[in-house]
């Protein structure tokens, strides 16, 4: 499953997608609610968004999708249970992310990235 790419990336269309993928996974309940509560997260934080507090919604905006993108990655995966994928996309979601984004390493320079909580 993919998203249209047809559709500009909207809000409607990105909780859209994740909405569908909680329906087409039904029985797979710990990950469909694990992503109902980063959708209700994200949610909150796009709610509270305001010039000030834009870089730490931002931050916590790209580690919520970090963690529904490490969901989406194995949720095919027979070798993982629910439980194993949901410990990567607990634990992992800012190394997938800095390796995702193909990130140099140089801690020196500062990027939005730093901000993930």
């Amino acid at each position: 499953m993919k998203p249209s790419t047809s559709k500009a990336l909207t809000q409607e269309v990105y909780f859209a997608f994740f909405h569908d993928v909680c329906k087409q996974y039904h029985t797979k309940t710990k990950l469909v609610h694990e992503i109902e509560i980063i959708l209700t997260e994200m949610t909150h934080h796009l709610e509270n968004l305001s010039a000030e507090s834009s870089f730490e919604c931002l931050g916590k905006l790209f580690g919520l999708d970090a963690r529904l993108q490490i969901i989406f990655s194995f949720i095919d995966d027979e070798d993982l249970t629910e439980d194993e994928i949901m410990r990567l996309q607990s634990n992992d979601y800012k190394v997938f992310m800095k390796e995702n984004y193909r990130f140099s390493g140089d801690d020196q320079v500062p990027t939005l990235f730093d901000l993930v909580s």
